[in-house]
């Protein structure tokens, strides 16, 4: 029977899977990619300058961490708050929008870029269409 499992490394998860479910590259090695990809140290660093922070972007990390999102759809029925911008991007409001974050999302590979991070007023100064 084939399968399928995950391994955490650091702040990415990746997924093993058998040869017969797996896609193949052009040279025939199985592809295997990160499920989600977000630099928990971004977050880490934005805590530590704003310690309100630490707990929501915590459970936000979590949240995606075991989302599996193929579509921005899927995004904004996971988080109704979150506003889809061109480009892949998702705005997510933080702490009862407090605190905001930018990020990207490959969605066929379901990895997630965080691109901004900052108090909702940084955000308001920022030009979210070059982010």
């Amino acid at each position: 029977m084939a399968t399928a499992y995950a391994e955490t490394m650091g702040d990415a998860v990746y997924w093993h899977i058998d040869p017969s479910l797996a896609g193949y590259s052009q040279f025939g090695i199985v592809i295997e990619w990160p499920v989600r990809s977000i630099a928990k140290r971004v977050l880490r660093n934005f805590w530590k300058r704003h310690p309100k922070a630490k707990g929501p972007l915590e459970a936000w990390h979590q949240e995606v961490a075991h989302a599996d999102w193929a579509s921005p759809s899927a995004v904004k029925a996971h988080f109704r708050s979150a506003s889809v911008l061109q480009g892949n991007r998702v705005v997510f409001n933080v702490a009862g929008n407090q605190y905001r974050h930018i990020v990207k999302i490959n969605y066929p590979y379901r990895v997630v870029y965080i691109r901004f991070i900052g108090t909702h007023a940084e955000y308001d100064a920022s030009d979210v269409t070059s982010i």
